[in-house]
């Protein structure tokens, strides 16, 4: 076996799983790849054993396995070597050196490389794994970089243009119809018919009274109604909602279709308003939404979403009389501080807050995740959104 068939470390993280599943039978797809990756950048790539733990843990199912990892992981990263090789990756627990470490100690000139000019990106876990690789990659390196990319990274993409699924839709326009019938907020501004009223009817009583001789038997009234609120949907289009965004997408459309007062949105790395898109599409077409650039596709930056739509938004979309509903698995690689201050702006100046998560119906799901936790104490109502049957259970809920 020819250690180190690729040049980078996580080309051959790739290799060495597909090695694993080619050729010993385990059990490993593109997330168990992925994971592999995400605990070599929690523990660092300086110590061997901490690596070889590290993914002995993530990637043996059984113990026959776990009994044979050891051999083939000195097969394929050691072979006489000492360490493992990372020509992109650098340790996780650096420090410049000080000017006497520096006098003491003569520093080795290093090669030039375009990756000592560039910023490296930061992931979730600040670990090594998440430093940009080298430009000068084979396809096969860059295809295995791509696989391993953490679906929740905070790196921008553009993502193609979503579409809104046609299956199901009906359902889906019955379930938002309910919600829309069962929310009333606010009151009309217009003075309408209404059985106990504010102000005497006297045109409508008069005209009554001509069913009983002239007796004004039976008063009418006036009153200002309510009427619906204003909703906002912020739908997250990350690529940890890849599975789920067809859904998310569809509730949104059905709610365009059954109120003018909505306000759409969809994020990723960027904020963007798809609401002028959804109203335009003809019922039985098919909707694709395009333009969307930074907002589909990428990473997953809540925080600083919600703080645009704040500046920019906040002003004709943020009323005592508007329901919010953020549509997200709370995945979120940005400040969990950042994320608490802006829905705990919404919520202030919004009537209810609503976030819904599809993995919230999943079995033996907590709501562990940073940017989860951060927005707990600051929602109205936490639910699940990952179907239609979900979306009437919480019309039928939620009560404002």
């Amino acid at each position: 076996m020819v250690p180190f068939p690729h040049r980078t470390f996580t080309a051959n993280l790739a290799a060495f799983c597909a090695l694993l599943r080619r050729d010993h039978d385990f059990t490993i797809g593109p997330g168990e790849a992925e994971d592999a990756l995400r605990a070599v950048a929690a523990v660092g790539v300086a110590d061997q054993g901490r690596v070889r733990a590290a993914l002995k843990l993530v990637l043996c199912a059984t113990r026959e396995q776990a009994a044979a990892f050891d051999s083939i992981f000195d097969a394929f990263f050691q072979s006489g070597a000492r360490g493992i090789r990372q020509q992109n990756l650098r340790p996780r627990h650096t420090r410049p050196p000080s000017p006497a470490d520096a006098g003491a100690r003569p520093t080795r000139p290093q090669p030039h490389s375009e990756a000592d000019h560039e910023e490296p990106a930061t992931g979730p876990h600040g670990g090594a794994a998440a430093h940009q690789i080298p430009s000068d990659e084979t396809p096969d390196e860059e295809g295995a970089r791509r696989l391993l990319r953490a679906p929740y990274s905070d790196a921008a993409a553009e993502g193609a243009s979503p579409d809104v699924p046609r299956e199901g839709l009906d359902a889906m326009l019955d379930a938002a119809g309910q919600l829309v019938r069962r929310l009333r907020l606010g009151r009309s501004r217009r003075w309408r018919p209404q059985p106990a009223g504010a102000r005497f009817d006297f045109r409508r009583t008069m005209r009554a009274s001509l069913e009983t001789g002239g007796e004004a038997l039976q008063p009418r009234w006036q009153g200002h109604p309510r009427r619906n609120p204003r909703i906002v949907a912020i739908v997250d289009g990350s690529r940890s909602m890849r599975e789920y965004a067809g859904v998310m997408l569809q509730f949104t459309y059905a709610l365009s279709q059954r109120t003018r007062r909505l306000d759409a949105f969809v994020f990723s790395t960027e904020l963007c308003d798809v609401t002028r898109q959804l109203r335009g599409f003809a019922r039985g077409r098919p909707v694709r939404l395009a333009g969307l650039t930074e907002a589909w596709g990428g990473g997953t930056r809540i925080g600083a979403s919600l703080d645009r739509l704040i500046r920019e938004f906040g002003h004709r979309c943020l009323t005592e009389h508007t329901v919010v509903f953020i549509l997200s698995d709370g995945l979120d690689v940005g400040e969990p501080e950042r994320l608490g201050r802006a829905l705990r702006e919404i919520h202030r100046r919004s009537a209810c807050l609503v976030w819904l998560n599809p993995l919230l119906g999943s079995p033996g799901y907590r709501p562990d995740a940073a940017g989860m936790r951060a927005a707990l104490p600051h929602i109205d109502l936490f639910s699940p959104g990952g179907n239609a049957q979900a979306i009437i259970a919480m019309a039928r809920t939620l009560a404002v």
